[in-house]
């Protein structure tokens, strides 16, 4: 019909049934936000250094779900978790190891200032102590 436009959202490259991102482009002027369905038992551990200003600092939505989130220090090398159900907003700082556990299937949002570049990823995977 005129006026209608309907287009497929194809998931990001790498995504699998556990792990499913799309990344949604906005009006020009605007952040992209990446939609990341994740199921139970879903695992992930990561550290922005901070040149992505999307990442300094990181903003994740969970919108739906619960999901365990440890955070380490790299200055300190304090380790802190919480619990975080549907509804919560959780503001990170570069260097701040993050690790996820998914414990119910879970939507998260990350909002991006900045548009997604794979190549140029500000993002290092190492474990927590």
């Amino acid at each position: 019909m005129d006026g209608v436009i309907i287009s497929k959202i194809e998931p990001m490259p790498g995504s699998t049934p556990i792990k499913t991102t799309f990344l949604i482009g906005v009006l020009p002027g605007q952040v992209e936000e990446m939609f990341c369905i994740r199921v139970k038992g879903f695992t992930s551990c990561h550290v922005h250094g901070g040149k992505d200003k999307s990442k300094k600092p990181e903003t994740v939505r969970v919108i739906m779900g619960r999901v365990r989130f440890t955070f380490q220090s790299i200055a300190t090398n304090n380790t802190e978790s919480c619990i975080v159900d549907g509804g919560t907003t959780i503001t990170i700082d570069p260097l701040i190891i993050h690790k996820t556990e998914v414990l119910e299937d879970a939507v998260i949002v990350e909002p991006r200032v900045t548009r997604f570049n794979k190549d140029a990823a500000d993002t290092r995977y190492p474990q927590i102590v």
